[in-house]
C-alpha cells in the first residue's frame, strides 16, 4: 500500500452459498470502503482461520475440513486489484456452520508507522480520529450432508420365520433403521450430532396394502422405537408410518450415525382370529429439516401368525407321564409347508422352534377349576423346549390321597383365543380366563374299562378333549 491508496474497511460476501458436505461450492468476497461500496486497487493475500460458529457446541471437526476444490489445504484468500474483489472454489468436508474469519493487519503498515490508525483494533468508528489498524470481518457459512446412506432390515421376532400377532410388544417383528450422514464421497460427517449440528428428522415407512382377513380382526398397526421410546399406531387402511425424531438420536457415541429400532405389531383381539398376515416393507426414507435426504429399497417382509395354546386332560397311571401341549396357528389353509392341522382352521405351529420357550409356559396344579388352593397330587417340569410346534412336560405324582387336579397355564397373553373373556392368571382367575387341563391319576379302582395305551379324544366324565395313559407298549389312534 501507499499514502494515497484507499482502504477497505471490511469484506462482504457477493453471494449466500449452503455448500452440502463435499460439494464445490464458490465463495465470492469483495473489498469495500465506509460507504459498502466497492474500491479498487486492493490486491491482498488475507489470512483465513477457520472455526466453529458457536464455541458452545461440542463438535469433533472445529474446522469443517475446508479446502480447496483440490482437498488442498487453505489458510489465505487472495483479493485482485482491478475490482478487489476474491472468488474461490471451496469445498467444506463436515458439516456445521462456521465462522471464516479475514484479518488483514498489514495493509495499512503506513498508517501505523505515523500511528494514524488504533493497532490491534477492526473498529470502523473513529476514536479520536483514527480507526481501526486491521480490515476484518467475519464471514459465516453453514454446510449441510450431501445426503444419508439409509440400511433399513425388516425381521421376525429373534429371527425366525414368524411373528405372532400381538398387543405385547416383547412379541413383535423388527426394523432396524441405521442411518449415516455422509459428504458427497461417502465419508461420514462427524459434526452431524445433536450436540453439534444435527437437524431433526422425518422417518417415513412405505409398506404394501395389508391384507387382512376378516377385515375388521385387525385395526391398528403398532410401533415402538427402543432408543427413544417413541410410540405409536397406524390405520390398518393406510399403507405409510411417519415418525419424527429430534437431533438427539444422532449421539456422540458414532458421531454422524443413528441406530434406530421399531418394534412392529397389530392390535390382536383374543377374540378374533386372523388369516395369516404379511407386513411387505418397500420403503424407508428419512429427511431432515434442511431437506437432507435418504432411502432403502430393500427392507424385507415378516409373516405374523394368530397363535393360540392348544390343551389336552390327561388321565394316566404313569409316573413320571409325558403330556405334550401344541402351539397353533388360524389359517383356513395349510399356512406353509410341514403344518398340519389339529382342528378345523387351527395348525400346529411346526415352524415355532423356540419362538415359544419352555419359559413362557408355566404349569401350576390347583384343585379345581378355581386359581385358588393349590393341589399336591402332582407338579410339572419340563422335559424339553418347545420343538416342532410341541412343548413336552412331565408330570409327576406326589404323596396326596386325592386322584385329579386342575393345571392352570400361566402363558404369554399372544397365545391366548377365547370367546368369552380376556386373558387372566391372577389368584382367584378361573378356566375361562387361561388355558387348563385336568389331570386323573388311574390304579386299579378308578382305570375300569381303560385298555392298555393311549387314547386320544375319549370320553370319561366331563372331559371332552382327553389323553388317556396306561403302561403299555402300544398307542390307539
Amino acid at each position: 500500500s501507499d499514502n494515497f491508496s484507499i482502504r477497505p474497511i471490511s469484506y462482504v460476501p457477493t453471494s449466500s452459498p449452503t455448500p452440502k458436505a463435499g460439494e464445490v461450492f464458490t465463495l465470492s468476497l469483495k473489498a469495500v470502503g465506509n460507504t459498502s461500496a466497492n474500491i479498487t486497487g486492493y490486491d491482498a493475500t488475507v489470512p483465513l482461520v477457520k472455526s466453529i460458529y458457536d464455541a458452545n457446541k461440542t463438535c469433533s471437526v472445529a474446522d469443517g475440513n475446508l479446502t480447496t476444490n483440490t482437498s488442498q489445504d487453505i489458510n489465505s484468500l487472495v483479493f485482485l486489484t482491478t475490482d478487489s474483489s476474491s472468488s474461490t472454489q471451496l469445498k467444506f468436508g463436515d458439516v456445521g456452520k462456521f465462522t471464516l474469519n479475514l484479518k488483514d493487519s498489514t495493509w495499512t503498515q503506513v498508517d501505523q508507522a505515523k500511528n494514524q490508525c488504533i493497532p490491534d483494533s477492526n473498529t470502523t468508528v473513529a476514536v479520536g480520529g483514527k480507526i481501526g489498524c486491521n480490515i476484518e470481518n467475519n464471514i459465516t457459512i453453514t454446510s449441510i450432508p450431501h445426503h444419508f446412506n439409509v440400511s433399513a432390515a425388516l425381521s421376525n421376532f429373534a429371527g425366525s420365520l414368524f411373528t405372532y400377532l400381538s398387543l405385547d410388544m416383547n412379541m413383535s417383528a423388527k426394523l432396524d433403521v441405521n442411518i449415516t450422514a455422509q459428504s458427497e464421497q461417502n465419508t461420514t460427517t462427524k459434526n452431524y450430532t445433536g450436540v453439534c449440528y444435527a437437524a431433526n428428522t422425518t422417518h417415513t415407512v412405505n409398506y404394501l396394502p395389508l391384507v387382512v382377513i376378516p377385515s375388521n380382526s385387525l385395526t391398528l398397526m403398532q410401533y415402538y422405537e427402543t432408543n427413544t421410546s417413541k410410540e405409536g399406531n397406524v390405520s390398518t387402511n393406510l399403507t405409510t408410518i411417519s415418525v419424527s425424531h429430534s437431533q438427539d438420536i444422532f449421539a456422540t457415541t458414532n458421531p454422524g450415525i443413528a441406530m434406530l429400532n421399531y418394534k412392529l405389531n397389530f392390535d390382536r383381539s383374543y377374540l378374533k382370529p386372523v388369516n395369516p398376515l404379511d407386513l411387505n416393507i418397500s420403503k424407508v426414507t428419512i429427511l431432515d429439516t434442511d431437506t437432507v435426504e435418504g432411502n432403502d429399497t430393500s427392507v424385507g417382509t415378516a409373516r405374523f401368525y394368530y397363535g393360540r395354546i392348544k390343551t389336552k386332560d390327561i388321565a394316566t397311571d404313569k409316573t413320571p407321564a409325558l403330556h405334550a401341549l401344541h402351539v397353533e396357528v388360524f389359517s383356513p389353509t395349510a399356512p406353509g409347508i410341514g403344518f398340519y392341522q389339529n382342528t378345523l382352521n387351527w395348525w400346529i405351529n411346526t415352524s415355532d422352534d423356540g419362538v415359544t420357550t419352555a419359559n413362557d409356559v408355566n404349569l401350576s396344579a390347583y384343585s379345581d377349576f378355581t386359581k385358588v388352593t393349590p393341589n399336591t397330587l402332582v407338579s410339572a417340569s419340563n422335559k424339553v423346549g418347545l420343538s416342532d410346534g410341541k412343548l413336552n412336560f412331565l408330570l409327576s405324582k406326589g404323596v396326596s390321597s386325592s386322584k385329579q387336579a386342575t393345571f392352570h397355564l400361566d402363558i404369554p397373553s399372544w397365545l391366548w383365543y377365547s370367546t368369552f373373556k380376556e386373558y387372566n392368571t391372577s389368584v382367584g382367575s378361573t378356566c375361562a380366563e387361561h388355558p387348563c387341563f385336568e389331570y386323573r391319576f388311574l390304579d386299579n379302582a378308578t382305570n375300569v374299562g381303560i385298555k392298555s395305551g393311549e387314547l386320544k379324544g375319549a370320553t370319561i366324565g366331563k372331559d371332552f378333549n382327553s389323553t388317556y395313559q396306561k403302561s403299555g407298549v402300544k398307542t390307539f389312534r
